[in-house]
């Protein structure tokens, strides 16, 4: 097994599988191992998707990158696979929209929207004082 990574928008990702014969795409996603969702309350904003479907899994009202995953999450069952969801300014909507997302995979156990993580900041960065290695 040789190991991949794919970067990309979800247009460039959902132009690049429409591109692909349905079966190739469908073993391409079994292989999923984590999937990425940098600035993620960017990718599923409220409300429901306006413009015109971008490619051929993405559904009337349904943002790209839902279609993305809902697209991953129906052709990959690893047991290993993750989801690594992203955002310094995360709203709760957003949670609630990629908890509704990922929900529909038996794989998520989640009986609420993901709480938000913030790591502990350094006690001089709590105190105003910006530590010189910040500067270097």
């Amino acid at each position: 097994d040789e190991s991949v990574l794919v970067v990309g928008t979800p247009d460039e990702l959902g132009f690049a599988l429409d591109e692909v014969d349905a079966e190739d795409v469908a073993e391409w996603l079994s292989r999923v191992e984590v999937l990425v969702l940098d600035e993620f309350d960017e990718l599923l904003p409220k409300g429901k998707w306006e413009g015109i479907r971008s490619f051929r899994y993405q559904q009337t009202g349904m943002w790209p990158v839902e279609a993305i995953v809902q697209r991953i999450i129906r052709n990959n069952d690893r047991k290993t696979f993750q989801v690594i969801a992203a955002s310094a300014t995360a709203k709760k909507h957003s949670r609630i929209k990629l908890w509704r997302l990922l929900r529909r995979d038996h794989r998520f156990k989640l009986k609420r929207p993901p709480r938000i993580l913030q790591p502990p900041l350094p006690q001089n960065l709590i105190n105003g004082r910006i530590p010189s290695e910040f500067f270097s």
